[in-house]
């Protein structure tokens, strides 16, 4: 699993890797759309300024198998970014 942004990088052919690996692996994107986002670091992701590549795709087919629906899954990425930018400035982390 993958996401979108991975899949349609210029800069690199993850279908050509997988496929020199494991020729009938299956490929499936997450379909993750920041556009919205209601903090501009995760806007950046639709710009192409910030890579992605550490288990978001996996996490989210995983998270929408078990049931958990698209909008309450960015909800919560929402919510953990805004932790996370949070205790960061009350530590002193940039």
């Amino acid at each position: 699993g993958t996401t979108r942004w991975l899949l349609s990088d210029y800069s690199s052919d993850l279908v050509e890797l997988v496929r020199m690996i494991y020729p009938s692996a299956p490929i499936v994107a997450y379909d993750l759309d920041f556009s919205n986002a209601p903090h501009e670091g995760l806007r950046y992701y639709e710009r192409g300024y910030v890579k992605e590549g550490v288990g978001a795709g996996g996490t989210c087919i995983a998270a929408a198998v078990k049931g958990v629906a698209h909008k309450r899954l960015l909800q919560s990425i929402y919510e953990e970014y805004e932790r996370l930018i949070n205790q960061s400035t009350l530590t002193g982390i940039e």
